[in-house]
C-alpha cells in the first residue's frame, strides 16, 4: 500500500492521526534521550531524581521541565533486587512517563527485562542496586545506562549508522583482483627475461620484485580504545590517531567494523596522510572498538633497471 504525507486538508480528504506523524519522526530521529539529559541523581534516601530533558520513543517526544523525584520501594532484610529507571511509551494510554521498574528479590539479583512491544517501549536511564537492609541510595548505587545504546542511547544523528559490510567485502575483492593480476603479469615478464640476465642483474631483480611482494593489500586488526580519543577543539570532533609508516596522503584506508563495533563508534570516517591515518567522530566512543585495517600499499617502481 502506498501512503504519504503531510498535505493541507479540504473537506477531510487528509485526515492524520498521531501514530502518523511518530512514523514519520520515528524515520529521521533514534531513539534516546537528546544531549545527555536525564541523569538519575541520588538524594541519600529512598528517592532519586530524575533531572529534566527530554527523550525520543518511535517518534514520540517526551520532556521533563525540571527534577522528578521517584521512590524506590523498601528494601529486603536478606535479599537484594535491581530496579530499572525507565522512560516508558505507552500507546494504549496515551502517554510517556518515567516509571521505576521493580526487580526480582535474589541473592545474585538482575536487572529486569525491559517492555518492548506493539503498545509500549522502555529506554531505560538507570539501573538502581538496592541491596539487602540498606534505608537510603547513594549514587554508587546507581548505574547510568543513558549511552548504551542497547538500552537507550543518545540521540545524536537522524539516521542509523550505515552498515559498510558490503562495501569492505567489494574493496577487500578488487583489491585481490588488483594483487592477482600484478603477480601473473610479473610472472610472466620475469619468465621472458630471467635466462637474459646476468648474476648481478638477477640478483637486483629478485630483491626488486619481493619488494612488491611485500607491498600487496596490508590488513591488521586494532582495538581502539576509549582513553586514546582525543577532541580537536578546532573542529569540535574526536580522533584517534594510529600511525603507520606504510599510509600516505593518498591511500585509502579502510577501517571495517562488525555491526556491534558500528553501534559503539556511531558515525565516522578515515583521513590518511604521510605516515598514518585518523579515524574522525562526532561523539566520543565509550567503549573499546575492535577493528580490522585494511589497505594497498603501493610499490610498484623497479629501482636501476
Amino acid at each position: 500500500m502506498e501512503k504519504f504525507s503531510f498535505f493541507n486538508d479540504i473537506d477531510d480528504d487528509r485526515v492524520y492521526f498521531a501514530e502518523d506523524f511518530a512514523r514519520h519522526l520515528a524515520k529521521y530521529f533514534t531513539n534516546g534521550i537528546f544531549n545527555n539529559e536525564l541523569q538519575v541523581i541520588a538524594n541519600n534516601d529512598m528517592t532519586i531524581t530524575i533531572k529534566e530533558g527530554d527523550a525520543n520513543i518511535e517518534g514520540y517526544r517526551y520532556t521533563n521541565t525540571g527534577d522528578l523525584t521517584k521512590t524506590i520501594d523498601t528494601a529486603d532484610g536478606a535479599l537484594k533486587r535491581i530496579d530499572n529507571v525507565v522512560i516508558r511509551l505507552d500507546l494504549t494510554n496515551r502517554l510517556i512517563s518515567a516509571q521505576i521498574i521493580k526487580g526480582t528479590f535474589s541473592d545474585k539479583p538482575s536487572a529486569p527485562s525491559l517492555v518492548r512491544s506493539s503498545t509500549t517501549y522502555d529506554i531505560k536511564l538507570a539501573e538502581i542496586y538496592v541491596d539487602n537492609g540498606v534505608t537510603s541510595i547513594t549514587q554508587s548505587a546507581i548505574k547510568d545506562t543513558r549511552f548504551d545504546k542497547n538500552v537507550c542511547g543518545n540521540v545524536v544523528s537522524t539516521v542509523e549508522t550505515i552498515d559498510t559490510t558490503d562495501v569492505y567485502n567489494q574493496l577487500y575483492t578488487k583489491f585481490e583482483e588488483i594483487i592477482q593480476q600484478e603477480t601473473t603479469e610479473f610472472t610472466d615478464w620475469f619468465n621472458r627475461i630471467k635466462n637474459q640476465l646476468d648474476t648481478d642483474a638477477a640478483g637486483h631483480l629478485a630483491a626488486e620484485i619481493n619488494k612488491i611482494v611485500d607491498s600487496g593489500l596490508k590488513s591488521y586488526t586494532k582495538t581502539l580504545t576509549v582513553d586514546n580519543w582525543s577532541l580537536n577543539n578546532e573542529t569540535n570532533l574526536y580522533e584517534y590517531d594510529i600511525i603507520d609508516s606504510d599510509v600516505t596522503s593518498s591511500t585509502l584506508v579502510n577501517v571495517n567494523l562488525d555491526l556491534v563495533n558500528q553501534v559503539k563508534l556511531n558515525d565516522g570516517m578515515v583521513n590518511s596522510y604521510n605516515g598514518g591515518f585518523k579515524i574522525i567522530t562526532s561523539e566520543k566512543p565509550l567503549e573499546n572498538i575492535d577493528t580490522t585495517i585494511t589497505y594497498q600499499v603501493s610499490n610498484l617502481s623497479l629501482e636501476g633497471i
